[in-house]
């Protein structure tokens, strides 16, 4: 019976930015570790609206604090602190979005691994939501077989076999795991 044999964990990396890649620190078939920086984005812009965000943040918790002084004097109403303290969330919710943006200005690498595929190169400018690259975990592997309907009478979970894997010419012992539905 033929098989194929493929990573148990692989992945699209992809980006909601709209950015320039200004670094792209792996080629095709090259090896990483989980947590290195595989893309570098050009967030300059990200980092400037992030340093407004959090200026108007400020402004607006000074503007809470002084109108929370003011009520306790008795000098406003309880509608202009309550306006305040909305404007405050506004802001401080506007600050962290553009906080999360900025975070995804590298793309690390979610597991250990190699480069199986690229789609982009240093320079280009991404396309939210496309794919930049296929990550693969070579260290777990599995084999999809395809066997005769006949065989379904006797192969279950637990089914232990050996496979010769044609590319290296070894041999090792696997188990059916699962089956598919179809």
């Amino acid at each position: 019976v033929r098989g194929i044999v493929r990573a148990v964990h692989e992945a699209w990396i992809a980006t909601e930015l709209n950015a320039r890649m200004i670094q792209i620190s792996r080629r095709e078939g090259e090896s990483f570790k989980k947590g290195d920086v595989l893309i570098a984005f050009d967030c300059d812009k990200y980092n400037s609206e992030l340093e407004a965000a959090r200026a108007e943040q400020e402004f607006n918790k000074l503007a809470l604090d002084n109108s929370i002084e003011l009520d306790k004097r008795r000098a406003i109403g309880k509608f202009e602190v309550a306006q305040n303290k909305t404007r405050f969330d506004k802001a401080k919710a506007q600050a962290e979005t553009l906080a999360t943006r900025v975070r995804e200005c590298t793309i690390t690498a979610p597991f250990d691994g190699r480069i199986a595929e690229m789609k982009a190169r240093a320079f280009e400018t991404s396309t939210p939501n496309q794919p930049l690259m296929r990550l693969v975990n070579t260290d777990a592997l599995e084999i999809e077989l395809i066997v005769p309907s006949l065989w379904l009478r006797w192969i279950q979970p637990g089914f232990q076999f050996r496979v010769k894997i044609d590319e290296t010419e070894t041999e090792h012992t696997a188990s059916v795991q699962r089956m598919a539905a179809t």
